[in-house]
């Protein structure tokens, strides 16, 4: 039986890099097919996928993406969607889901004066 030589910290980091990157273009692509389906958009949607990346059952069970649309500024915010399905104590199933913005940043309305002015 042969050893392997344990991966360097510059290996795994490039590994790592490599497999976020595969893992952007396949969620861009993804994201490419879902939201003009047929050349058609769909604002204010969203679609998840079984996911065959779970390993524990703190990874999502579904993956996906979503689009909405502010009705304020009409600007449109892309994010990612992961769904974990849950049990609720009367045995009923439910989806709990989490919201990531595709930008890395976070997503937060700007208001200038006038917007503050109209919520009071």
């Amino acid at each position: 039986m042969t050893e392997t030589k344990p991966e360097t910290r510059w290996q795994r980091l490039l590994r790592e890099e490599r497999e976020e990157e595969a893992r952007e273009k396949r969620e861009k692509e993804e994201q490419r097919k879902t939201m003009s389906t047929n050349g058609k958009d769909y604002p204010n949607s969203g679609i998840v996928f079984r996911s065959d990346r779970q390993r524990s059952e703190h990874d999502p069970g579904y993956t996906g993406n979503g689009d909405l649309t502010c009705p304020h500024c009409a600007r449109r915010f892309q994010f990612f969607v992961n769904a974990w399905v849950k049990t609720a104590r009367t045995g009923a199933k439910f989806f709990s889901l989490s919201f990531k913005p595709k930008d890395g940043g976070v997503a937060r309305a700007q208001a200038d004066d006038s917007d503050l002015d109209r919520a009071f």
